[in-house]
């Protein structure tokens, strides 16, 4: 698998699935808050809707042309209208299909599972998952549609268009709010990070699975687009606040928070103790040829001894620092006891306090994250600050490498897109070197490596 082309061929590999726990229909459902718009709407109970509400219902109602099956965008506010036809070229629809591969046909065979397509180790993130008294017109073969992500539709589809209806009644119903982007994130991450029993761990990696690569941002941009980009909604919020750096930020704490949260159970689970896919998995699947990542003179771990990939933490290291230097420096800590403990194999116990105690901080630098400010400065600064970063990036593995390489892009492109770099200006050719140094994780020379982040550093300036 190659690197960084990244945003397309590791992120659409790294699960083409989302999927959603259902909600159970019994759940009290708490007031709609107050409508942005100025038209009163009708008296409305939630506790009386007749509604179904955490019902899965299909696309049956969503895709003819007045709906969300239109052939290109329509001017609707702040809908395009052809939300289900871009879905068609996305590779969630295709989830369930690579359950009929060859692929998947060898790996459930060596996993024990019998067929791929009946396994709920499989569908649960190759499919929407949910029980059958909650499955109304959902078929597992539509892979992750439109209610994979933004929630059961039962509660709110058959009234969601009506112009006094505004979208609070919808959320209050089952509708997952995806403009929050904490929320987005841990919607995401139930698949292409992992939550509970959706995990992939080492047994599922060496059966064959691919390895879960995922960064919210760059993972958007490289899917087909069904919303609207820039300007305003009918609400008066904007659009662009929910990408770019400050998705990318969010992300960052939320991620890790996920991720944090899939080694708390694993420790505290049934299954084997260590999990290797939790450890740097090329301290002992790498090329014996010099020069490779794993084989440079003076590897700071004992050989037998993998360490803790720090591919989720590097990145946020340096944005922490930005945001809260004080907390930043309190989580560092508190992850290097984690780090050590994983690298000593310690007891599950440990592990797994060590684990959940770092949730809570990550969960509030997120909302820290969301309602702050990114301007150009900031941007240019936390581009010199992780490439500055070198030295201890060059200490870690290659997905530490990627998660800073897709940071940066993103960082790059902020500027970019406001003007304040050129297209094919200095930064973007700096980084573009970055990409090519990564292109093949299996070849990746440390050296040049560390030269084009110390280049990009010095073009920041």
């Amino acid at each position: 698998m190659k690197g960084p082309a990244l945003s397309v061929a590791l992120l659409s590999l790294a699960g083409t699935a989302w999927a959603t726990h259902a909600q159970s229909p019994a759940a009290p459902i708490p007031p709609p808050a107050a409508p942005a718009s100025a038209t009163a709407p009708e008296p409305f109970d939630p506790a009386i809707w007749q509604g179904r509400p955490g019902v899965f219902v299909g696309t049956r109602g969503c895709t003819n042309g007045l709906c969300h099956g239109a052939s290109g965008a329509q001017e609707r506010g702040d809908i395009r209208g052809d939300e289900h036809t871009v879905w068609l070229a996305d590779p969630h629809r295709d989830a369930a299909r690579a359950l009929d591969t060859v692929a998947a046909a060898a790996m459930s065979r060596a996993l024990g599972l019998g067929p791929p397509q009946a396994a709920q180790l499989c569908l649960d993130c190759h499919s929407i998952s949910a029980p059958e008294n909650l499955r109304d017109g959902l078929s597992p073969a539509s892979g992750i549609s439109c209610e994979g992500c933004h929630g059961p539709a039962g509660g709110w589809v058959a009234r969601h268009m009506e112009p006094a209806w505004p979208r609070e009644r919808s959320l209050a119903l089952g509708m997952v709010d995806l403009r929050d982007l904490a929320v987005r994130t841990q919607q995401c991450a139930r698949c292409h990070v992992g939550s509970g029993r959706r995990a992939v761990d080492h047994r599922l990696i060496a059966a064959g699975h691919p390895v879960l690569r995922f960064e919210l941002d760059n993972y958007t941009a490289s899917l087909p687009r069904h919303w609207r980009l820039g300007g305003v909604r009918r609400d008066g919020s904007p659009r662009a606040a929910e990408h770019g750096v400050r998705a990318w930020a969010v992300a960052q704490a939320s991620t890790f928070a996920a991720a944090l949260g899939v080694m708390a159970a694993q420790a505290a689970g049934p299954g084997p103790w260590p999990e290797f896919s939790q450890l740097s998995c090329r301290s002992c699947h790498h090329d014996l040829k010099a020069g490779r990542w794993r084989t440079q003179a003076g590897y700071v771990y004992r050989g037998g001894q993998p360490p803790w990939s720090p591919a989720r933490w590097l990145a946020l290291a340096v944005l922490s620092a930005e945001i809260d230097p004080r907390l930043a420096t309190s989580i560092a800590d508190r992850v290097e006891v984690l780090a050590t403990r994983l690298r000593a194999f310690a007891p599950r116990t440990e592990v797994t306090e060590a684990a959940r105690a770092l949730v809570p901080d990550l969960q509030d630098l997120a909302a820290r994250m969301a309602a702050s400010d990114w301007p150009s400065s900031r941007v240019r600064r936390l581009i010199r600050a992780l490439a500055a970063d070198r030295e201890r990036l060059l200490a870690a593995d290659v997905a530490s490498a990627e998660q800073v390489y897709w940071g940066l892009r993103t960082l790059v492109a902020e500027l970019t897109a406001s003007g304040v770099e050129p297209v094919d200006g200095a930064l973007t050719r700096a980084l573009d070197a970055v990409y090519r140094d990564l292109a093949d994780p299996d070849t990746v020379d440390r050296s040049a490596l560390g030269r084009h982040l110390e280049a990009l550093e010095n073009v920041a300036r």
